[in-house]
């Protein structure tokens, strides 16, 4: 013998040897081999559960192969306890799912204490109970009222109503749980004398079918306190054709249940059809093969459970697996909500085919997971995608039934349990992790997942949605028609007695969840879905894809399961031309050839006596700023390139040494013509051939030490705001601007990264020049140079097309500088001069800062259509009376503000009537600052659009506040403007699913990077990536990543959601919170800090030792550093505050959610 059979106790089983065999032992295979005795009641137990003879059940044959399933496994764990009277667990199943493995890793276990095991049963086995009241389960407290379970058929056959009816009240006095009544925490059993049953037969003719009226039954509420909760409608269309609809309450019942209920129906029912028509026969009771056991003596039970050792330790499994709180999934459908549940809903129902189904079996199989897990492991990788989370948390309920009573009960038990995953790596990896933690779940799932909701301050139904449901039963016989059956998919049928019910799919008004996917097995060997979705939150094309999507994802797990859950593609035809319509701007333009200083030279030149300019300076015509501009030009062009600051080179026009005036102007035009920041294709072929990549390193190359192509502009409101940029295009130079009054440091910082051929200044601000180090070129010097050397204006505009960087000061200890491309630049004002149409006479308003991108906007799209600029005085924008009164006085028709100062004007008086269009940057707008704006007959534009962008990227225009969509608290940021496209990308850069992702811009108009940061402009200015190709084919080379993340609303119009990053936006102005966060902490005794916006003003908070000062100059000394003067006002008072404010998961909890979200004065949009 290959071993002796033991007794429980662990002795020898002597009546158990097998007699003796005296010739020779034949070798047979080893499934033919007698299994010893474990072996053998495990197989037995193996086919009862599985429906199967023994002898179809081989020793070594997996049980899911044989077709167990996640309840199955729960049925023969029960029976092994049972019956075997080992202590079996439902991880035992799946860690050795053969019977033969089975019985190694259970034998140990025959040789406990039999008193030990009848004591684990006693704790285990229900008491009966006679109490007419009982406290409520746990599953039955976490239902909505609004929870119903209900089936309709098609009735074929000679249905005898009074013999139905006589059969569900049989039904109703054998479970007490159809006859129960809930009452807040509690539950009352009615008599059975009492109405426990509503059931209604319709006779032909009195009423006639239809559908929609047995939908409204299905979805009529319950009376849960008087009852009943059983409801039954029959409706005769002819002899043999009838229509039956049977609904319950889930406090009632759940699905296994129906399998219970299904079968003693039909025995209670043919019963009655043998006495019908004998009345006296027909009220006996039907001969039921034992008393039902009853739900209350679960309920009563449950609390006994969790009170218990196995219960704390279930509890305390769920604590250490949602300690760390599950990303919320925004999963956005075609309409975005408020996420106010209102419970309408609809389904969409699909197929997967036999062929598909066996291979997800297959699959199962060989990675050792359940069909179940399977499927749950494709819904999980779908949500990842549309979440763009790796940690992803699915709700999925379990039948909770985990003893031999309650196999047997009616009632309801099922349990959600979550399902926690990190989607990544191959499929196959995945499906064995999601298996894993479905047998661990399933282990623990007696415990109700709202305790630990409540112990962990956690949302249940944020924690559950979206919903994944396998139905399957108990019972094998129902196995793939019961749930099916009552999914409402057709053809679909179950037998009662000789009677055959066909089942009615008639759609679904209501639903619990946004969105849920249910699976069961179907009737044909295949698998049948349903996706039952919120109609407020999704729409049936959005559903539609996501079954689309679903499918793609199960073929691709089957066809090859070692491939990267990211990789497969899951845009389909449709998704593709919605993609493409978004992602392009609907404004088509042609760029013109030309460059911007020959068109405004040609513009100045068809009226040159036209105001250009008015300023606290004067007013200057077009061909007064054409001179200016050309004057600088030529001295520019004229004098030698620098490559360096040298204090004998400081001073006036006349102090320079000009040892390079006899080159050809021509050909150092041509040199400075061709100086550029290379993109990102063209630095990565630079480094693969030199080994390395820098662009501020002149022996890599760099064009930027090469030639000194950049001048700084250090001056005040008035026209050389327009001749000093114009000018310093048509000599091909590049410019940045400067303030005089900004803090010196900060200057000399930017200085010094630009290396300029020579700072422009104004004679008042020549000091302040002198200081940094760089030739200096006085505005009152440069104008009283002759005339005749000036050049003439068609030789200037050939110049164009030279780089132009625009300093962009961010919260930052060095200031960052976009370089833009004159293309660039066209690209930005082209757009805005056709779309806003100015015209000649028309007046446009330019008061923000001179060192901010926005002048771009105020100025050159108004200039280019021969209209004025009016500038405001130095801080005008502070003085609102004045920017008011200048409005009025100009005419002023256009005007760009940021939100919160437009909403601080309106605060003292309203809008100059003069104004006909308002455009709003920087941050967001809210509605109803809008709606205050639109009082006023005039159009409103919301630009977007960082400086990296080109300036602007997107617009939304309104005219009326209805059009606005309704959900959204701002503006939307609207369509791509022209040359730009605008799409959203998920974290690994493919394009987002579901319409929400980072922001990325390709096209024309991008800025071609950072001056003299290599590495940052290879963070954001990456080459497109594949992904984006393959479903753009004509997109830009690079794409440019924002940081910012868009979402669609109607329309295709994008709404700005939030940052993916603590970067922020106050009073138009970028802020890393984390960059003030380190200031704070710099400071001695400060142990925690944390910085947040709070309406227009940014908060510190922090806390220090015990016992010390607050250091309150140190602190001042630290911000200041990284939030210059001219941007942040600080506050001079520091608050003492409760260190409590710092939350157990450290300081930084108040931007733990996904993406920073942007209130009124906090947004990244520009």
């Amino acid at each position: 013998m290959d071993r002796l059979i033991l007794t429980a106790n662990g002795k020898v089983d002597r009546t158990a040897l097998p007699p003796p065999s005296l010739g020779v032992r034949e070798e047979v295979p080893s499934e033919e081999c007698e299994p010893e005795q474990l072996e053998a009641e495990l197989r037995a137990a193996f086919a009862a559960v599985l429906s199967k003879k023994v002898s179809e059940v081989p020793v070594s044959a997996s049980f899911f192969a044989l077709g167990g399933h996640s309840i199955s496994v729960g049925q023969l764990v029960n029976r092994i306890r049972r019956e075997l009277k080992l202590n079996a667990a439902i991880a035992d199943v799946y860690s050795s799912p053969s019977v033969k493995q089975l019985a190694a890793r259970l034998r140990p276990l025959a040789a406990e204490a039999e008193d030990a095991q009848a004591q684990a049963e006693e704790s285990e086995t229900w008491a009966p109970s006679s109490y007419p009241s009982y406290p409520a389960s746990f599953q039955q407290l976490s239902l909505q009222r609004m929870a119903n379970l209900s089936a309709a058929a098609s009735v074929r056959g000679p249905l005898k109503v009074r013999c139905l009816q006589q059969a569900f009240r049989a039904l109703a006095c054998r479970h007490d749980a159809l006859r129960s009544v809930f009452a807040e925490h509690e539950c009352k059993i009615l008599s059975e004398q009492g109405g426990t049953l509503d059931f209604r037969h319709v006779e032909p003719g009195v009423m006639g079918f239809e559908l929609d009226w047995l939908l409204d039954q299905q979805y009529e509420t319950f009376d849960l306190e008087a009852g009943p909760l059983c409801r039954v409608r029959v409706f005769q269309e002819s002899e043999d054709n009838w229509i039956l609809h049977w609904t319950l309450h889930h406090v009632s019942a759940d699905l296994w249940s129906y399998t219970i209920l299904l079968k003693e129906l039909e025995d209670a029912y043919e019963h009655y059809s043998q006495y019908d028509g004998h009345d006296g026969a027909v009220h006996e009771e039907p001969p039921w093969p034992s008393s039902a056991p009853q739900y209350r003596d679960y309920a009563l039970q449950e609390k006994r459970f969790l009170q218990s050792d196995q219960g704390q330790r279930s509890r305390s499994y769920w604590h250490q697996k949602l300690q760390k709180t599950p990303p919320v999934l925004d999963l956005p459908g075609a309409t975005a909500t408020e996420r106010k549940p209102t419970f309408k809903g609809s389904k969409l129902d699909f197929e997967v085919s036999s062929e598909l189904s066996e291979s997800l079996r297959c699959l199962g199989q060989r990675c050792e997971a359940s069909l179940h897990a399977t499927l749950l492991t494709a819904w999980m990788v779908l949500l990842s995608r549309y979440g763009q989370e790796e940690d992803i948390c699915v709700g999925t309920p379990m039948a909770c039934r985990t003893t031999a009573e309650s196999e047997a009960t009616v009632g309801y038990f099922a349990n959600p349990v979550c399902i926690r995953a990190i989607v990544s790596n191959t499929y196959e990896k995945l499906l064995r992790d999601v298996a894993r933690d479905v047998t661990e779940s399933l282990q623990h799932q007696r415990v109700p997942l709202s305790h630990v909701c409540d112990d962990l301050g956690l949302d249940l139904r944020a924690l559950l949605q979206p919903l994944f449901v396998f139905q399957t039963c108990p019972d094998e016989l129902y196995q793939s028609r019961l749930p099916s059956f009552f999914m409402g998919h057709e053809g679909s049928e179950i037998s009662l007695g000789p009677l055959r019910l066909e089942s009615i799919g008639f759609g679904q008004k209501f639903t619990q969840f946004d969105l849920a996917l249910v699976v069961a097995h179907g009737p044909r060997g295949d698998l049948i879905g349903s996706f039952q979705y919120s109609t407020t939150s999704y729409t049936r094309d959005a559903v539609l894809r996501l079954q689309a999507q679903y499918l793609t994802i199960l073929q691709s797990m089957v066809k090859d399961p070692s491939q990267d859950v990211g990789q497969v593609p899951l845009f389909v035809d449709e998704d593709l031309a919605e993609l493409r319509r978004r992602v392009t701007s609907p404004w088509l333009q042609d760029l013109p050839n030309d460059s911007l200083p020959r068109l405004v030279a040609s513009r100045a030149a068809e009226n040159p006596s036209a105001f250009a300019v008015v300023s606290p300076q004067g007013t200057y015509t077009f061909g007064e700023v054409l001179r200016r501009a050309q004057l600088l030009a030529s001295a520019l062009l004229e004098e030698a390139s620098f490559s360096g600051p040298t204090r004998e080179r400081q001073g006036s026009l006349g102090s320079w040494q000009r040892e390079g005036r006899g080159a050809a102007p021509g050909r150092q035009l041509s040199g400075l013509l061709s100086c550029r920041v290379p993109l990102v294709e063209e630095a990565e072929a630079a480094e693969a051939a030199q080994g390395s990549l820098s662009l501020s390193s002149q022996g890599n190359g760099s064009f930027l030490e090469s030639f000194n192509f950049l001048v700084g502009l250090m001056v005040s409101p008035g026209p050389w705001m327009v001749a000093g940029p114009l000018g310093c295009w048509m000599a091909g130079r590049g410019y940045f601007a400067l303030d005089s009054s900004h803090p010196t440091e900060r200057i000399q910082q930017m200085a010094q990264d630009a290396h300029p051929q020579c700072i422009l200044c104004e004679r008042r601000a020549q000091s302040v020049a002198n200081s940094l180090g760089w030739p200096v070129l006085v505005t009152e010097e440069l104008q009283s140079r002759p005339a005749q050397g000036t050049r003439p204006p068609s030789r200037m505009g050939a110049t164009a097309g030279a780089v132009r960087p625009a300093a962009r000061p961010v919260v930052l200890k060095a200031p960052l500088s976009v370089l833009l491309s004159m293309r660039a630049v066209l690209a930005h004002v082209m757009f805005s001069s056709q779309h806003f149409g100015f015209k000649a006479g028309q007046a446009t308003l330019q008061h923000t800062s001179w060192t901010f991108d926005a002048p771009i906007c105020e100025i050159w799209p108004a200039l280019l259509s021969g209209a004025t600029v009016v500038i405001s005085k130095r801080d005008g924008s502070k003085d609102f009376q004045y920017l008011a009164s200048l409005v009025d006085e100009q005419r002023v028709s256009h005007a760009l503000f940021v939100p919160s100062l437009l909403a601080e004007i309106l605060e003292h008086q309203a809008l100059p009537r003069s104004l006909r269009s308002l455009v709003v940057v920087g941050e967001a707008c809210s509605l109803s600052l809008a709606r205050r704006i639109l009082e006023a007959p005039l159009s409103l534009n919301n630009f977007y659009g960082p400086s990296e962008a080109g300036i602007g990227a997107t617009i939304y225009e309104v005219d009326k506040i209805g059009a606005v969509p309704n959900h959204v608290q701002s503006l939307p940021i609207g369509r791509p403007v022209s040359w730009h496209e605008v799409i959203l990308l998920d974290p690994q850069l493919r394009p987002a699913l579901g319409g929400v992702g980072q922001i990325g811009i390709l096209g024309e108009g991008l800025a071609s990077g950072y001056l003299r940061l290599p590495q940052e402009t290879k963070t954001r200015f990456i080459k497109t990536p594949e992904a984006i190709r393959e479903v753009l084919p004509q997109c830009g080379p690079i794409t440019y990543l924002t940081g910012d993340v868009g979402r669609y609303c109607q329309d295709d119009v994008l709404e700005f959601v939030g940052r993916l990053d603590s970067q922020v936006k106050l009073r138009g102005q970028r802020v890393e919170l984390g960059e003030i966060e380190a200031a704070l902490l710099s400071a001695k005794a400060v142990t925690e800090a944390v910085a947040l916006v709070h309406g227009d003003r940014l908060i510190g908070y922090f806390s220090t030792l015990q016992a010390t000062a607050l250091p309150c100059a140190a602190l001042h000394v630290a911000v200041h550093c990284c939030v210059p003067d001219a941007r942040a006002q600080c506050s001079q008072g520091v608050e003492e505050g409760d260190a409590a404010a710092f939350s157990e998961r450290g300081p930084d909890y108040s931007r733990s959610r996904k993406y920073r979200k942007s209130g009124r004065a906090v947004r990244g949009q520009n």
